[in-house]
């Protein structure tokens, strides 16, 4: 009788596409499922529809940024208990992002570019 593992999927969330397929790739070398999206409002979009295991949010995007979706999740009920992992490249970002990541409830923080084994860590400390 084999035990069939439920592979975990990651929801992730940049504007940039060459970085976000970089990302992808390395995060599906991994194992995991990676669902993504270009823009907050895509990824609340696909938060709600696919209810993934953990997000990896971009901080710096068009229409919401990812401190706008960081606390939209936070405050819902229905998927609030997801872990979120903010990342960022800007300079004027990278100085309050981990304190405001965590005041708004994500779960950790990785400046951009990051490192493969960091992102690694940070995903299987949360999720497996």
């Amino acid at each position: 009788m084999s035990v069939e593992k439920k592979v975990k999927t990651i929801l992730l969330v940049d504007d940039e596409k060459d970085i976000a397929e970089l990302t992808r790739m390395r995060i599906l070398s991994l194992g995991y499922n990676v669902i993504l999206a270009g823009d907050g409002e895509e990824a609340l979009i696909k938060i709600k529809k696919e209810h993934p295991d953990l997000i990896l949010l971009d901080v710096k995007m068009p229409k919401l940024d990812g401190y706008q979706v960081c606390k939209a999740v936070k405050s819902d009920p229905g998927v609030k208990d997801i872990p979120i992992i903010l990342f960022t490249a800007s300079s004027r970002h990278v100085m309050e992002l981990g304190d405001r990541a965590l005041e708004l409830g994500a779960a950790s923080c990785i400046k951009k570019p990051f490192d493969s084994k960091d992102l690694l860590e940070q995903i299987k400390k949360l999720i497996g």
